[in-house]
């Protein structure tokens, strides 16, 4: 009797132990896939970096996403972009490029590391493509200015633009004479002449433009229509109107995609 009974005892203590130790392991387990989760999302966590380029012809403004391993640029450009090209290295390899309009914002996925790279933008002033250059590169600092040297305008360029603005202007062409006049305007803010044409026209082509956008929504063409509403919020950037037409430029593309 008593043997049996020190017989069940220990069979008990060797189940109990049996019992803790399999706890035990589990706790382990438990605690090593947590700390697992936490040290993968802590690697999942990207690092933004602001740039910015500014000239008279156009002005960027620039997002990198850096995913450690991936990165995303983001550009929004205040003028239409005809193309861009993106290099990387010291023998500067063409890591991406697109010579087709996106309108004025793109977007770039490179499935590499961030580093130091040049971005060139090539905008459009009417009359030729500009390229302008940015120079990426991670830093400890997240928040980078690179200005672009600005040339100082002569007075006779000034002249030679405002009389191509009214030449174009006498032949109807108010559009593009708005444009010269906005260009006179980002070199010599206090132009009479250009700020009293563009007060003067700026209704009508607006007027031009908006009856342009409806007729490429009536056909469906949201690549026209982007284009167009670019130019239209520049003149009216607050108006209500643009966000109903953004949404149906959207909704287009998507249902061509």
């Amino acid at each position: 009797m008593t043997y049996s009974l020190f017989f069940k005892t220990k069979n008990l203590k060797s189940n109990f132990i049996s019992i803790v130790f399999f706890l035990t392991q589990i706790l382990i387990f438990s605690v090593s896939v947590a700390k697992g989760q936490n040290f993968s999302q802590s690697n999942s966590k990207s690092t933004t970096y602001h740039f910015q380029s500014e000239t008279i012809w156009d002005k960027l403004n620039i997002i990198v996403e850096d995913f450690h391993g991936h990165f995303q640029i983001h550009c929004q450009s205040d003028n239409t972009v005809n193309g861009w090209m993106l290099t990387q290295g010291d023998d500067d390899e063409i890591v991406s490029s697109s010579d087709k309009s996106p309108g004025d914002n793109f977007q770039i996925e490179v499935s590499a590391p961030f580093t130091s790279c040049e971005l060139t933008v090539l905008v459009n002033d009417d009359t030729q493509e500009i390229p302008m250059v940015i120079s990426l590169t991670p830093e400890k600092e997240r928040i980078w200015i690179t200005p672009t040297p600005v040339p100082k305008p002569s007075e006779s360029d000034i002249a030679d633009l405002l009389v191509q603005a009214q030449k174009l202007e006498k032949v109807q062409k108010r559009l593009e004479a708005l444009k010269l006049y906005l260009t006179v305007l980002k070199l010599d803010s206090a132009n009479s002449i250009a700020n009293k044409a563009v007060a003067r026209i700026q209704d009508e082509v607006l007027a031009i433009l908006i009856k342009r956008l409806e007729q490429n929504l009536k056909i469906h063409d949201s690549e026209s229509a982007q284009l167009v509403l670019v130019q239209i919020r520049k003149l009216i950037p607050t108006d209500s109107r643009i966000i109903d037409w953004q949404r149906q430029i959207n909704s287009f593309s998507q249902t061509h995609n």
